[in-house]
């Protein structure tokens, strides 16, 4: 019998003292498309760093085709013929679309000199073969994320790996963009490639794998073969293992209207005709399936995002949102999903990121006290249990979760009215999750309003009030939350 590609027995690893993976053993054919979805803090993350090289399991084997193996750095993954495109994105953006493509392949090049000619059109060809519509010459820098992610795509593609690892990075893709990295996923799959495919929440891509695996509090809990794959049951089987949490939701009645949106569309973006209204002190959640354009909703109500058509009224007064800046102006804060990429300023202190919203909201040669802003970004670092050694640690040193808590404590003290929150409890661990909860529903008792953007239905039934669900870029509902269950978001979603 041939031997699997890839195979673990009894994978363990432990982070600060807390184990996230316990005893996972796993066999992969050779041409295998498995997706591997598991809720935050499951443990997906920590076993596709352990595959690619970032993480060494603690105890467990590892073998590809029979030979153990340790895997001790990315590039002794990429030796083996692993190679992954990550959740952050690990581009040189300084550097043009041909030479991100091509400047590894320098030692292949005659006498070891670059030619400029030879790279330019072997990116062009390639590109045009995978029909993503960039310019081998442009700088890397000037993409924008969900370009980014399809030139790291093709970059893959160009390695032709022995095993693809995809770590949750299509989120931020807009429906277009999603439509095309389908498509180069597809054809490595054509090639024989082996793919693993990683998610947080259950994704249309899961329909074209031969099976998709669960991962929940650690540990494997179920497969679904391509022959039984629904929505509908993956559903049930990320519920059926996951414990049971008592969300604090806070009684109380809506205040006043402070935000509406009519007849929004952005047809770039795949938006059409979405309306809805946000009261004072409400979590309005925003549920829809990775192509539903609730990711493109939230840039464009922010102002990153152009709208062609339709209306954001805030406090009863038409907004015009050109840039971040306006949006700022009007006391609105946007977490976005991505969050190291778009969220913070990475070469920047846990000081500075947290207080450049506040700054931002006035004239730019605005400056607190040094120690005012000291004192702020160490009560935050405080109240959301953010590990690091002091604030004048940069943001590029945390890890994921505590990165995600420092682009939450920048809005949280800018003295937002509105906070667009997409998926904020990413990467954020189950003890940590009920303490920003917690101190959500406070911001929401005092009076601040939400919109809430999460994959996770058992979580946004449990904190809103009311949910928005979006489909295929249009407004498909609009349900109380004590009214409505998983099995009911998904039916209006998929």
């Amino acid at each position: 019998m041939k031997e699997p590609i890839l195979k673990l027995e009894h994978i363990s690893k432990r982070l600060g003292g807390v184990p996230v993976l316990d005893g996972v053993s796993l066999q992969v054919e050779a041409g295998t498309f498995l997706g591997i979805v598991g809720t935050n803090g499951a443990g997906k993350t920590v076993l596709a760093n352990i595959l690619t090289g970032v993480l060494k399991a603690d105890s467990g084997t590892l073998q590809i085709e029979g030979k153990d193996c340790s895997i001790l750095s990315p590039a002794q993954a990429r030796e083996l013929g692993i190679y992954a495109v990550n959740q952050t994105t690990t581009l040189v953006d300084k550097l043009t679309v041909a030479e991100n493509l091509c400047f590894d392949q320098k030692s292949k090049s005659p006498g070891g000199l670059v030619s400029w000619k030879r790279w330019n059109d072997s990116a062009k060809k390639l590109l045009e073969e995978l029909s993503i519509p960039l310019s081998p010459k442009i700088l890397a820098g000037g993409l924008n994320l969900g370009q980014k992610r399809l030139l790291e795509l093709a970059k893959l593609y160009a390695h032709h790996p022995r095993i693809a690892i995809l770590d949750d990075c299509f989120g931020a893709l807009s429906p277009q963009e999603l439509e095309m990295a389908g498509r180069i996923v597809q054809q490595l799959h054509e090639d024989g490639i082996t793919i693993l495919y990683f998610s947080h929440r259950v994704e249309p891509m899961f329909r074209r794998c031969d099976a998709v695996v669960f991962i929940q509090d650690s540990r494997i809990t179920g497969t679904i073969q391509k022959s039984e794959y629904s929505e509908e049951a993956a559903f049930d089987e990320i519920l059926r293992e996951q414990k049971t949490v008592v969300y604090p939701k806070l009684p109380g009645k809506r205040g006043r209207e402070v935000l509406r949106v009519r007849n929004l569309s952005a047809e770039k973006a795949g938006l059409h005709d979405i309306s809805f209204e946000l009261k004072k002190g409400e979590i309005l959640g925003v549920a829809g399936a990775l192509d539903s354009g609730k990711h493109q909703l939230a840039r464009a109500l922010f102002g990153v995002e152009p709208y062609s058509k339709g209306e954001i009224i805030v406090n009863e007064e038409v907004l015009t949102v050109t840039a971040p800046r306006a949006a700022i102006l009007r006391h609105i804060g946007y977490l976005p999903e991505d969050t190291c990429v778009e969220g913070l300023i990475p070469s920047f202190s846990i000081e500075q990121n947290i207080g450049v919203a506040r700054l931002m909201k006035r004239a730019f040669f605005y400056q607190r006290g040094r120690y005012s802003h000291k004192n702020i970004a160490d009560d935050y670092v405080r109240r959301l249990h953010i590990d690091c050694a002091s604030v004048c640690q940069k943001v590029k040193a945390l890890s994921a979760g505590n990165q995600q808590k420092v682009n939450i404590a920048k809005w949280l003290q800018a003295d937002c009215s509105i906070l667009i929150l997409e998926e904020p409890f990413k990467e954020i661990d189950s003890a940590n999750r009920v303490d920003l909860y917690n101190y959500i529903c406070q911001l929401v008792a005092a009076g601040t309003s939400i919109l809430l953007f999460s994959s996770n239905y058992d979580e946004l039934i449990g904190l809103s009030d009311r949910i928005l669900v979006l489909k295929q870029g249009r407004t498909k509902a609009v349900f109380d939350s004590d009214q409505c269950n998983v099995k009911d978001l998904v039916e209006y979603t998929y």
